[in-house]
């Protein structure tokens, strides 16, 4: 049995760090907007995370979502109750837990209209240079909403 504990990262930071012990996995994550890739390769140091700036040729969205940023090609694209098919994501927490050989990192996103939350996961292994990730999407709408097209990550490579 494995103990685990949650611990919100400080997101005031806008760096998120998801490292195995020769990979990393950097996200921008500032608070109400998405999250956006900054580097994925072998494993950079503290000193050289600040030195990451966001792409300027192109948004490198973790999870783009069809609607406001068109993006070449959306990881969700929802119809919601009402018709629309817009959706806007914005980072409302990212939180951290570690397990027996792991660490899994959460960031959790709503709709910046509508009652529908994304929640990307990433368990970064700590014995071998493996990220696992995941998505969940919940719908709070107070119909159903059709996912046209869901993804259960992205990850954009130049």
């Amino acid at each position: 049995m494995t103990a685990a504990m949650l611990a919100p990262v400080n997101i005031q930071a806008a760096v998120v760090q998801v490292n195995t012990p020769h990979l990393s996995l950097i996200l921008q994550a500032d608070p109400g907007k998405a999250p956006q890739y900054l580097y994925f390769g072998s494993t950079i140091h503290a000193q050289d995370v600040a030195q990451l700036s966001l792409p300027t040729n192109g948004r490198m969205d973790a999870y783009p979502a069809y609607g406001l940023n068109p993006q070449s090609e959306a990881a969700l694209s929802v119809r919601h109750a009402d018709g629309n098919l817009t959706t806007s994501l914005a980072i409302q927490s990212v939180t951290t837990r570690t397990e027996a050989h792991a660490t899994v990192t959460t960031i959790r996103m709503k709709d910046t209209v509508y009652p529908l939350t994304v929640t990307l996961n990433y368990r970064a292994y700590s014995d071998v240079d493996m990220i696992e990730t995941w998505t969940e999407i919940t719908n709070q709408e107070k119909s159903a909403v059709t996912l046209t097209q869901f993804a259960s990550a992205c990850l954009p490579i130049r």
